[in-house]
């Protein structure tokens, strides 16, 4: 074996395996149907220089392994040659798509002819040595048609070059020149191989330029991976600015269920207490704090709370109204259990509409907690007017505050909350949370 041949096989083996190793980086995180081409090709230029290298090895080499050999080698690199041409071609028109500046089914189509032809005519060269033939010995050697099948292969690259260039604005600049070099150096070195043969520069030039197109394609998609993580960073801020937006207006729907009017009787029934009964204004006193404390500290709270902590807010409410109604207003506690939890805020504007519209002169406010085998279910039960059948009448305040509370319970809990007309006149609100 001369030296030639041994620094061709290394460096057609050296190549491939990168080739191979590129193709199946590609494969790995292939998405698209450019990427899948790009697979092909890598894996393609692979086996076109094992092909080569075996052609380099057993010129020469006597017996029948080597006639079979040099001859199954040979054609598979001009097949491959060709093959490699029309995919290159497939490659450029799957990025340009609908945007080229020149038909793509015209241009494709006069690759694929290009092919078909240069594939007809190796087929027709293993019966007739008409392009090139092998000698007693097995050595490769070429006639004096040679040229013609290296026409073809210039041809199709010089098509590819042309559409590559009047397409260029839709590359990017890394991926034309890789390319375009894919195209440039393999022609300049089957153009040189036509009159100066030793060493297949044609093979090796193809490996090297498409190890740059590997490269391009790498450097791109790191580039549109940022992009998306950008664009995905620009999203998820959107979504918390409208997710900022959505608890602001929670917020605004939560404190609009502290009603000025229960302010204002508050703070004049505590300081008339003041006067009248000094022990009993400080516990108003401080029940008041507490109610504002309970408002203030739900606008903090973004997960259900304990049934027991709303309970304590409205018993806080209620000792307020009561102080404003006195006897008019009875309230009846039939807490069964306290060990769920429920949307903080969800049962105390029910109580407030309760008293609101179920108490004109006197009445009675019964609150009522309940466990069942699948759910837990709170009552709120008036034997008044009933805030339902009122609700025309509202200013629509409550009707916003109730409807806060039905979208709270249903994204939080799963809950729902439903009115009943009460025998004897008067509403049921019930608030019926699943386990």
């Amino acid at each position: 074996m001369t030296v030639n041949q041994v620094l061709q096989i290394s460096l057609e083996i050296w190549g491939a395996l990168f080739c191979a190793i590129s193709g199946v980086a590609v494969w790995i995180g292939q998405n698209t149907k450019s990427e899948k081409i790009i697979v092909r090709m890598e894996f393609m230029v692979a086996f076109l220089l094992v092909m080569d290298a075996l052609a380099w090895g057993f010129r020469g080499y006597p017996g029948y392994v080597g006639y079979c050999m040099v001859r199954i080698s040979n054609f598979a690199v001009f097949i491959l040659n060709y093959l490699m041409m029309l995919e290159f071609s497939r490659y450029i028109a799957c990025i340009i798509g609908d945007q080229a500046d020149f038909p793509v089914n015209t241009w494709v189509w006069a690759i694929y002819m290009l092919t078909l032809t240069g594939i007809v005519l190796i087929i027709v060269n293993l019966f007739t040595g008409a392009f090139y033939s092998f000698d007693a010995d097995n050595v490769y050697y070429r006639t004096e048609n040679y040229y013609i099948v290296m026409l073809i292969g210039l041809v199709g690259s010089g098509l590819n070059a042309m559409f590559l260039m009047i397409n260029a604005k839709n590359f990017s600049k890394k991926m034309f020149w890789s390319l375009l070099c894919y195209l440039v150096l393999p022609t300049a070195s089957g153009a040189f191989q036509l009159f100066h043969y030793g060493i297949s520069l044609i093979n090796i030039s193809m490996a090297l330029s498409l190890l740059l197109v590997f490269f391009s394609w790498m450097l791109d998609r790191v580039v549109r991976q940022a992009r998306q993580e950008t664009l995905l960073m620009q999203q998820r801020a959107k979504m918390a600015e409208q997710e900022r937006k959505i608890v602001n207006m929670q917020q605004d729907l939560m404190l609009s269920q502290i009603q000025p009017h229960f302010l204002y009787n508050s703070l004049t029934a505590i300081a008339q207490l003041c006067e009248s009964d000094p022990s009993k204004a400080k516990t108003a006193t401080i029940s008041f704090a507490d109610y504002l404390r309970g408002n203030m500290d739900a606008l903090k709270s973004k997960e259900p709370v304990p049934f027991s902590k709303e309970l304590e807010h409205i018993e806080n409410y209620l000792y307020l109204e009561q102080i404003r109604f006195g006897d008019d207003l009875e309230v009846i506690y039939d807490i069964e259990t306290v060990d769920f939890r429920v949307p903080v805020l969800s049962v105390q504007p029910l109580v407030e509409n309760a008293v609101k519209h179920g108490i004109k002169r006197k009445g009675t406010i019964v609150i009522r907690s309940m466990e069942l085998p699948d759910a837990y279910e709170v009552e709120v039960i008036d034997n008044g007017v009933g805030f339902e059948r009122n609700q025309k009448k509202d200013d629509g305040k409550s009707h916003i505050g109730i409807q806060n509370v039905r979208n709270r319970l249903g994204e939080m809990c799963k809950g729902e909350l439903s009115y009943v007309d009460t025998p004897g006149g008067g509403t049921t609100a019930i608030i019926r949370i699943p386990k």
